[in-house]
């Protein structure tokens, strides 16, 4: 079985604060991508709306524009929940 890295972290344990060495450990997912039925999110529809929408593809003002329309129009929280749940299902 293939082996993958893991990073040191920091970890409590009996109420302290202890550093995880980096090692190596099993790795116990399927090779390749995820396919849709067992993806745990669900496909976000648009994330802006009409020709505002977010593409990785654009350049980085063209996307911090969309972001500030964004957050002005539905708000901070609503705006990170859904770059987070898009950061979570992306590949790259």
């Amino acid at each position: 079985m293939a082996k993958i890295r893991v990073s040191g972290f920091y970890a409590y344990r009996d109420g302290k604060r202890v550093h995880v060495r980096g090692h190596l450990r099993k790795d116990v997912g399927k090779p390749g991508r995820t396919p849709k039925e067992k993806r745990w999110c669900k496909p976000i529809g648009k994330l802006a709306i009409g020709d505002m929408q977010w593409r990785a593809a654009d350049s980085a003002d063209k996307r911090r524009g969309v972001l500030i329309y964004l957050v002005r129009r539905d708000g901070y929280a609503t705006v990170i929940r859904r770059l987070n749940a898009l950061r979570n299902v992306s590949t790259s």
